[in-house]
């Protein structure tokens, strides 16, 4: 890392809350640079963003730029190979949680609860910990835990390697361990011949490192057949998608801790769009129109609008 530059994005700072937004904000901001040694070297600031009395979220935007010294001794989302064991790398075993996620926003209609609790020194460390791995040869492809959680980190990284997966996790199988957004997380993969030399440096450096299953085949299936979706079905969702489109999976297990007996999920033009810009389309779904009763309180009344417009694909 070399440096970073800033942009911070605020309401009317007149007002004691978005001042008080600002102030935290610059205050986190100058934490994280001083544990990460990362200084800031430009940016600028974005005042009185109100429409109608009422502010945008609170947006500090963060640009960092760092230095590799050797370019042919890199791993990015691409590289994974079939037989490659997906692997986990965390600062911590990642404990079940779904505040202020991408899966709570977008799906259950609720902006509330803290984001998963971040240690600064951890972080780094796991971040050196997987840059040493990377320098070594240890790994084919890496990709960071963020907005959809394990789930769609794990689909990403399949997408970019163009090779399907065996998932296993979590052991619970609960709907908070699939799309907990943990922080300082990578997915990583490794040939099965590292693989023992990549967990006994994890275990030395008390870093978690958990497998979540085996690259193979064409299609992402879960804990056996729980969910078996085709990558060409899941490209098509998060590559060719239009205006006219929505997905229903077979995956009552989502939410079957919220609504039993719910038999599908429907992702609505107005959640696609958005949820595709996350690389979640294939994964993600509101309830709206559930066959079940009672249907959830915040289901999408814009599928009925759409319905007869709609493009509908069963997988």
């Amino acid at each position: 890392p070399i440096a970073i530059t800033d942009n911070l994005n605020f309401g009317n700072p007149e007002k004691p809350e978005t001042m008080g937004y600002i102030v935290k904000a610059i205050e986190g901001m100058a934490e994280a640079c001083g544990t990460l040694d990362f200084p800031v070297v430009s940016g600028n600031v974005s005042l009185y963003n109100e429409t109608d009395g009422i502010a945008i979220p609170p947006t500090p935007v963060v640009g960092g730029v760092g230095l590799i010294e050797d370019l042919d001794n890199v791993a990015t989302l691409q590289g994974a190979q079939a037989g490659d064991v997906l692997i986990a790398v965390a600062d911590g075993e990642p404990t079940p949680g779904l505040g202020a996620s991408l899966y709570l926003r977008e799906i259950l209609g609720r902006e509330e609860g803290p984001p998963p609790r971040i240690n600064l020194g951890r972080e780094k460390g796991v971040a050196d910990f997987v840059r040493g791995l990377i320098e070594n040869g240890l790994v084919n492809a890496v990709h960071d835990v963020s907005d959809g959680g394990y789930m769609c980190a794990a689909t990403e990284l399949c997408l970019a390697s163009g090779v399907g997966a065996n998932l296993t996790f979590p052991a619970s199988g609960s709907l908070l361990g699939y799309f907990v957004e943990h922080q300082g997380s990578y997915m990583i993969a490794v040939s099965p011949d590292t693989l023992d030399d990549l967990l006994a440096r994890a275990d030395a450096a008390g870093i978690y490192a958990g497998k979540q299953g085996n690259l193979e085949g064409d299609a992402i299936t879960l804990n056996g057949d729980v969910i078996n979706i085709s990558l060409a079905k899941i490209r098509e969702a998060h590559e060719g998608c239009d205006d006219q489109f929505c997905v229903i999976l077979p995956c009552s297990f989502l939410y079957q801790e919220l609504h039993a007996g719910s038999a599908q999920t429907v992702l609505s033009k107005s959640a696609c769009t958005c949820a595709l810009k996350r690389s979640c389309a294939a994964w993600v779904g509101t309830m709206a129109a559930l066959p079940a009763s009672p249907r959830p309180s915040n289901a999408l009344t814009a599928y009925s609008t759409w319905r007869s417009s709609m493009k509908v694909i069963a997988l």
